[in-house]
């Protein structure tokens, strides 16, 4: 990343109260649900954009099915993703809820810089020329939004790529750009087309800071006020979906489940 973007980035995250999802625990069903209301602001954006990077970060880090652990009791993992539009927004709205994450939808201004999102931030810039909700990179800054940092730059035992592994890793060359070149040389890196949220993914989120009141906390700091999320995007099975089984590609299974969406209310 450029320092024109590390400087706009450092900037924006100094403005934003940390906190990228408000989290939600059941202890009756062994539930923690990270919800996210994420508005998108510029004179760019649009519906069909916002839908489209919010339903690649919803598919994609609700396909593992992850379970984590939290304070000795095992916990199945949801993300509920909301989003809204507004174009004639071009600047941050302070809220107090921690759900609340404003992204900007721009255009490139300077080769190299790539879209961001505040690490435990509650938003970031998305570039229009990264292909948005079609290329992971949606998922992978929201990634950085819920305090992930990137994977080692060298991965070429990975099974499957991670949703963290940043462009430039080194993989194994069926996930490369160019599959018959030699790693590191031109198309001999990762294409992040390939990349998925593992299980062990969603296990790095650092839960140890999570304070709950009432069945609610924040992750990082920030209002743990319960909202209600506009727009969500219904929770679907993938069709292909990946099926991945302790960090390994397993199989390749096609899901014909009913669309089920997700409960909107007493969030």
């Amino acid at each position: 990343m450029k320092k024109s973007t590390l400087a706009l980035a450092a900037i924006l995250t100094s403005q934003l109260a940390h906190g990228s999802a408000l989290v939600q625990k059941d202890d009756v069903n062994g539930v923690l649900k990270f919800m996210t209301q994420i508005n998108y602001v510029g004179p760019l954006a649009t519906d069909e954009i916002a839908r489209a990077s919010s339903t690649e970060i919803s598919n994609m880090w609700n396909e593992s099915k992850a379970h984590v652990n939290y304070k000795g009791r095992d916990y199945k993992v949801k993300f509920v993703i909301g989003y809204s539009v507004n174009a004639a927004l071009n600047r941050y709205v302070r809220t107090n809820s921690c759900a609340d994450n404003l992204v900007k939808i721009d255009k490139l201004t300077q080769p190299g810089d790539r879209s961001f999102y505040g690490l435990y931030g509650r938003g970031g810039t998305f570039y229009t020329s990264d292909d948005l909700g079609h290329s992971t990179t949606a998922a992978h800054e929201f990634g950085h939004g819920l305090g992930l940092q990137h994977n080692d730059g060298y991965q070429l035992d990975a099974q499957v790529p991670g949703i963290m592994f940043a462009r430039g890793t080194l993989v194994k060359k069926m996930f490369q750009w160019d599959p018959n070149a030699e790693p590191g040389m031109p198309g001999g890196s990762i294409n992040p087309k390939y990349r998925h949220v593992r299980a062990e993914d969603v296990a790095a989120i650092d839960l140890s800071g999570l304070t709950f009141t009432n069945g609610y906390a924040c992750l990082g700091d920030g209002a743990a006020i319960p909202v209600k999320l506009s727009k969500v995007i219904p929770q679907l099975p993938a069709i292909p979906r990946i099926q991945m089984e302790s960090g390994h590609l397993s199989s390749i299974r096609i899901f014909a489940d009913e669309l089920r969406a997700e409960e909107n209310d007493a969030i």
